[in-house]
C-alpha cells in the first residue's frame, strides 16, 4: 500500500464490522445499509463462507461471513445485523454478517497502526491493522466481491 494510499484511508470515515474473531475496517463510502432483518436459510450447495441470504431493495442478496464460526445452521432464521456493500467496480451489493453492530469511527495516522503478526490470514486482506487497540483487516473490496462471485457462481 502506498503512502497515498494510507494518506487517504486515515482522512475519511469507517466502520468497523465485527465478525466475532475477524473484524472488517471499510470506509462509509462503500455501505448501502445496516440493517437488522432476520436471515434466511442458504442452499446447502452454497459456499461455506454464504450464510444465508435476505431479500433487500427487491433482489435476493447472499450474505457472508468471514468468520466460520458463524454458519448457516446456528443462523437461519434468526434476527441478524447484516451491513450491505456496495462493490467498487460494478453495482453489485453483497451483505456482510455483523455479530455485533458495527461502530463508526475516524481513522486517522494516531488511531491506525500495522499489526505485523495478524492471528487470522484472510484471503482478501489488503492491510491487518489495529485500531483503537482492536485487531482488524482492511480488505480489498474488489478482490472480495470478485472472490465472492466465484463462489455463488
Amino acid at each position: 500500500m502506498s503512502k497515498a494510499e494510507v494518506d487517504l484511508l486515515a482522512k475519511i470515515p469507517c466502520t468497523l464490522i465485527p465478525q466475532g474473531e475477524v473484524n472488517l475496517l471499510v470506509p462509509n463510502s462503500a455501505i448501502q445499509e445496516v440493517l437488522k432483518t432476520d436471515l434466511l436459510a442458504a442452499d446447502s450447495n452454497e459456499a461455506q463462507t454464504i450464510i444465508g441470504k435476505i431479500r433487500w431493495n427487491g433482489q435476493d442478496l447472499k450474505i457472508f461471513s468471514s468468520n466460520t464460526k458463524y454458519n448457516k445452521a446456528n443462523l437461519t432464521n434468526k434476527s441478524a445485523i447484516i451491513v450491505v456493500l456496495k462493490s467498487p467496480d460494478t453495482e453489485q451489493n453483497m451483505g456482510f454478517f455483523a455479530s455485533q453492530s458495527p461502530k463508526s469511527l475516524r481513522a486517522n495516522q494516531r488511531s491506525l497502526s500495522d499489526d505485523n503478526s495478524p492471528t487470522y490470514i484472510n484471503t482478501y486482506a489488503l492491510r491487518y491493522v489495529y485500531i483503537e487497540g482492536t485487531a482488524a483487516i482492511i480488505p480489498d473490496l474488489s478482490r472480495c466481491f470478485s472472490q465472492l462471485n466465484q463462489q455463488v457462481s
